[in-house]
């Protein structure tokens, strides 16, 4: 087993203690950017010093040690979707991925997210695959069902699924095709659209409690009806004392730009 200690002092947006190590076998050094301890302690802050960045993340399982590498062209909306509970349940409905499980039977408090290398918002797909290989590579991360990257995200469809899929699609013309919406319709599109946008629900010191897929999700979890929700979000208001709620791409999201960021190298003692 090979031990690696941080050979700098410090880090961006930091909530580790600088004793803790990170034990990997069969890697003679790790570059880490940005490291989040407890994903259930992010603030406004931190997911904003994620807007319009991509990039190779890993996620670690503090418990055992076990460790997923992947990739995003936009890591904070990457980051929510993890975090957002329904959602990991409903892509494990649809077909098997082990961090998805991992995350729910052990819990978010028990994975700590760590970003590995940035990449513009605008790299292709391609700069990205080839960057997360390489980190799959180093690393042999235990959560990854497909060892090649890009393949499905890390979970595989069920064979019901897939076929599901399949039989849908037969000789099935585009439901659009010679179609127009009218004006009204249109409208009414466009306020359903922002009803469905993702929600984040702090707590007035800006921790994090939840995500939701949509306000009407939010509105069924916590009781609060989603026209409050919409105009406390457009207001800028706590609800009921206690409740921040944001969309993922609110103008309300405090931009920090983190300045002098420090790279912390891991090297073997």
């Amino acid at each position: 087993m090979i031990r690696l200690v941080p050979s700098c002092m410090t880090f961006t947006y930091v909530h580790v203690t600088l004793q803790e190590t990170l034990w990997t076998p069969n890697i003679n050094i790790l570059m880490i950017l940005n490291k989040y301890y407890n994903a259930t302690a992010l603030t406004p802050e931190l997911l904003s010093s994620l807007k319009g960045k991509g990039g190779i993340y890993v996620w670690v399982n503090l418990l055992n040690g076990k460790r997923y590498v992947g990739s995003s062209a936009n890591l904070m909306r990457r980051l929510l979707e993890y975090l957002n509970q329904e959602r990991l349940k409903a892509e494990l409905a649809r077909g098997e991925s082990i961090i998805y499980s991992a995350m729910l039977k052990y819990g978010y408090a028990n994975f700590e997210f760590m970003i590995v290398e940035y990449v513009g918002s605008e790299a292709d797909k391609v700069t990205l695959q080839e960057l997360e290989q390489k980190y799959m590579g180093l690393l042999k991360p235990e959560y990854n069902i497909l060892k090649l990257a890009g393949s499905n995200r890390g979970h595989i469809l069920s064979e019901a699924t897939r076929a599901k899929m399949s039989e849908a699609k037969k000789g099935k013309p585009s439901h659009r095709k010679g179609s127009s919406h009218s004006l009204e319709t249109r409208e009414q599109m466009k306020q359903n659209a922002a009803m469905n946008r993702s929600v984040l629900m702090y707590s007035t010191d800006n921790i994090l409690l939840n995500t939701f897929i949509s306000v009407t999700k939010a509105q069924e979890t916590t009781g609060i009806s989603r026209h409050r929700i919409g105009r406390a979000i457009r207001a800028n208001k706590v609800v009921d004392g206690k409740y921040v709620f944001k969309f993922t791409d609110s103008p309300y999201m405090v931009w920090t730009s983190p300045s002098d960021l420090n790279v912390c190298e891991y090297v073997i003692e």
